[in-house]
């Protein structure tokens, strides 16, 4: 047996972790003035404990307990240069790099930027929404949740190069390509053996593209209180498909926000009917006494042709500075997730389907989700986080069955 001492590294994995250990290397090169002014290393700890109650015939949303840390480091060369890189080791997910990228500015003489460049393991956020966006091609227009406890839901990164060419006040044109990672490339046909260089290859490369894509938009800011921004823009793949999307934003007493989605399949024959995806979303920040605000949140997103809807909701009190209590839910109404399968591997509804099951597949047509809970920050370096999630949704034999999750969260930073 090979204990813990004397266990042996996979031949590969040296090679896998090289593009983390360049990376950082590189970014530890920002403590010479030649490269970065700015360096800031930081780290965080965490831990997610829950537990669930009465959950037969549901898939679990979130059990057990979850523990890791985080490692990041961010350089800055005044505003020409910026560099970010962060590795998570959890019990759950094992390695992963989180992000890797490098962003440079060209700058004009006359001042501003005339082109911005990125290139690596990059956040990107095209469309309109917090958790609902048909204007995403890139991520989706819908990810997947493991809780309604989070402040910030569309985190997700891909490896990308991307041009940016601003025009006019808050207006510009960006182009991004995506190449294929993880499905159907070298990092699977390496091998699939646990602890082989594949596997750790994907956890380096932390997605799973199984396409190349490119694709480009642009956004404009009229300046008006009621149409604030217009972006349109459009994703294809070498896998013979095409996603366009138009967005917009405003505010009238209340802010709101939308997209418009069409995507093509034209790897099938037949008529190409172009799956439409719609979303919009309503934000408002009331102050109940002074020190005391209130912000709501609801957003939608709906496949017509798949009659399949999301809806989601969420309310958010600060008791004081560090201290608040938020409500959120999310319903799913329309067919039922089989009945939409059924119909995509018939054939009989190409190019109406792939949308509407990737919007939480798990949760069922007349299923809910539903959270309260808290988040306290102390000292500015811990939060400490609870809350309960509350599952209502179909089971093994169709009936509703209802299932109760108990979750609290350890964070530390430093």
């Amino acid at each position: 047996m090979v204990t813990h001492g004397d266990r042996a590294r996979p031949p590969g994995v040296a090679r896998a972790l090289a593009p983390i250990v360049s990376f950082t290397m590189a970014l530890a090169g920002s403590y010479s003035p030649t490269l970065f002014a700015e360096t800031t290393p930081g780290g965080e700890v965490f831990l997610s404990l829950a537990e669930s109650v009465d959950a037969k015939g549901i898939d679990p949303i979130e059990s057990g307990t979850i523990a890791g840390v985080r490692f990041s480091l961010d350089a800055a060369r005044g505003e020409s240069l910026k560099a970010s890189a962060r590795v998570s080791l959890d019990s759950s997910a094992g390695l992963a790099l989180d992000r890797a990228y490098l962003k440079a500015r060209l700058l004009r003489e006359t001042g501003g930027s005339a082109l911005r460049l990125t290139i690596g393991k990059a956040p990107l956020s095209w469309g309109k929404g917090f958790l609902l966006n048909a204007g995403d091609p890139i991520f989706g227009a819908a990810p997947r949740v493991t809780a309604l406890s989070s402040d910030e839901y569309r985190t997700s990164t891909a490896w990308m190069a991307s041009a940016y060419v601003p025009f006019g006040a808050f207006s510009f044109a960006e182009a991004v390509a995506i190449p294929r990672v993880g499905a159907g490339n070298a990092y699977q046909d390496a091998g699939t053996d646990e602890g082989s260089e594949a596997t750790v290859a994907r956890a380096i490369a932390g997605s799973e593209n199984p396409d190349n894509r490119a694709g480009c938009r642009a956004l404009v800011t009229p300046g008006w209180g009621a149409l604030q921004s217009a972006e349109a823009g459009f994703l294809a793949s070498d896998q013979e498909t095409l996603g366009a999307y138009v967005a917009f934003d405003g505010s009238l007493v209340i802010d709101w926000y939308g997209a418009l989605s069409a995507r093509w399949d034209n790897a099938y024959t037949g008529p190409q009917t172009p799956e439409l995806a719609l979303s919009f979303g309503l934000f408002r920040i009331f102050s109940i006494v002074p020190g005391r605000q209130l912000a709501a949140r609801a957003e939608t997103l709906a496949y017509p042709a798949a009659n399949r809807e999301l809806w989601y909701l969420e309310l958010i009190l600060g008791l004081t500075d560090d201290l608040s209590v938020f409500a959120r839910g999310i319903v799913a109404t329309g067919r039922a997730v089989s009945r939409i399968e059924e119909e995509a591997a018939s054939g009989d509804a190409i190019g109406n389907a792939q949308g509407a099951l990737s919007a939480l597949p798990w949760l069922a047509s007349g299923s809910a989700l539903a959270s309260v809970g808290f988040s306290w920050v102390l000292l500015n370096d811990i939060t400490l986080s609870g809350g309960a999630l509350l599952r209502i949704g179909k089971g093994d034999e169709e009936q509703t069955v209802p299932g109760l999750t108990v979750q609290a969260g350890f964070t530390c930073a430093f």
